[in-house]
């Protein structure tokens, strides 16, 4: 490596190394992990900057060399997920809320058409009933937009 610079002003060549490294985040973590990684060949201050952006952040090497057993789930825990189970994939889905949509649509309630249509045919009820447009109650003052001028 230092036979790379013979002739170079030794103080020049540092200095130009530092401006490379000096801006990155964590320096001293991420050329002490380029360091450790280094290439077969001799890299310049470009690519060991570069090597240097590759390092992990520490929290990821923390995370990465715990020789902690990971936690399993509890008994408790394990009873949840099979209820979840069972009640989401072996279990048929409720129908309940295509119901409670129709009776909201009957009671009055404003419903979307295209949610009708959906309640009605999972209700067994077919598409093909007409459904009759509810009408918009008109507003007690017409909405209008105020544009202030802008002075330049």
């Amino acid at each position: 490596f230092a036979s790379k610079f013979e002739g170079d002003d030794i103080g020049a060549v540092k200095a130009a190394w530092a401006r490379e490294v000096a801006p990155l985040p964590r320096a001293l973590d991420s050329i002490a992990w380029a360091l450790r990684n280094l290439p077969e060949r001799c890299p310049n201050a470009i690519q060991f900057r570069n090597l240097c952006k590759q390092a992990p952040h520490p929290h990821q090497v923390a995370m990465t060399s715990s020789t902690d057993p990971v936690r399993g789930p509890t008994p408790y825990e394990l009873d949840a997920i099979r209820a979840l189970r069972d009640g989401i994939v072996l279990r048929r889905p409720s129908r309940r809320w295509a119901t409670d949509l129709l009776e909201r649509a009957a009671g009055g309630d404003r419903i979307s058409t295209g949610a009708l249509r959906m309640a009605m045919e999972v209700a067994g009820q077919g598409s093909a009933t007409p459904i009759a447009p509810q009408p918009l109650e008109p507003a007690d003052e017409p909405f209008t937009f105020e544009f202030e001028e802008n002075e330049p």
